[in-house]
C-alpha cells in the first residue's frame, strides 16, 4: 500500500462500498487488513476454501 493514501481512501475507491456513509466505511476500515500484492503473486487459490474478500 502506498504511503500517500490511507486504507480509508482505498476503501472509498471500491464501487461496492460507495453507498456507505462515513461511519460505516470507518467501521469497515477498522475491521480490514491492508497489504500489497506484487504482480503475478497469488493471493488466492481456487481450490482452497476462503473466509475473506479481496478488493
Amino acid at each position: 500500500m502506498a504511503a500517500s493514501h490511507s486504507k480509508l481512501w482505498y476503501l472509498e475507491q471500491v464501487d461496492l462500498l460507495k453507498g456507505l456513509d462515513g461511519e460505516h466505511l470507518q467501521r469497515v476500515a477498522d475491521h480490514t487488513v491492508a497489504s500489497t500484492a506484487h504482480k503475478d503473486q497469488y493471493i488466492w487459490f481456487p481450490e482452497q476454501p476462503s473466509n475473506v474478500i479481496f478488493f
